[in-house]
């Protein structure tokens, strides 16, 4: 089970559903993007997110991957709430990832990755927006805004972490960090406004 801090930094950042009808002022997206990892602990401070074999990772770079690569993202031409990869650094030459969509599955506590074509049955490619900087998941079955991502440190890897979806935090991880997933960089902003912009959130949590 998770920690009393934790199930309470996860309703805050990273378990909160903020309903498509409150008054949220959704911002335009940046042409280009990178995504950086934000959580209670120190070492979960803006750690950028990076590619290895297909899934989502922050921090130090996972040993073990055969393709592995620093990325850019952007919405897709065809869907706006898709988001692909637009450019990427890898470390194999003969591994072509642009182009490969963020994915989630929604209903399960499982890995974050990204995907050519069209995902597998429970993960889905679309839905994904902004709140200032803040990424969410619109659910199309209530209309709500959720930011269910957490951070799981990798086995016998220090300072790496992989990028998961918590569907169910009773079910979650011991080691499971809530996180945000945002466009901010390290040192950009301060204090709060490190992990959501206060406005924002004392806007969206008035009506919860």
């Amino acid at each position: 089970m998770l920690s009393k801090t934790l199930v309470s930094f996860g309703l805050m950042l990273a378990g909160a559903a903020m309903t498509g009808a409150l008054p949220l002022d959704e911002r335009a997206s940046s042409s280009t993007f990178k995504l950086y990892a934000y959580g209670m602990q120190k070492e979960l401070g803006g750690l950028p997110m990076y590619y290895a074999d297909g899934l989502a990772y922050a921090g130090e770079k996972l040993s073990t991957a055969s393709v592995i690569s620093d990325i850019t993202l952007a919405a897709s031409a065809n869907d706006a709430k898709s988001w692909v990869i637009q450019s990427a650094a890898s470390n194999s030459t003969g591994a072509d990832i642009v182009g490969q969509a963020l994915y989630i599955s929604p209903s399960q506590n499982a890995a974050v990755g990204f995907v050519s074509g069209t995902p597998d049955s429970g993960k889905t490619t679309t839905g994904f927006t902004s709140y200032g900087s803040l990424t969410f998941w619109t659910d199309p079955s209530s209309g709500d805004w959720k930011s269910s991502f957490y951070a799981v440190p990798v086995s016998g890897q220090d300072g790496i972490w992989a990028i998961n979806w918590l569907a169910d935090s009773k079910s979650a991880p011991d080691n499971a960090i809530p996180i945000g997933l945002k466009r901010t960089a390290p040192g950009r902003s301060s204090g709060a406004a490190s992990l959501a912009s206060a406005s924002a959130w004392k806007r969206a949590m008035s009506y919860m």
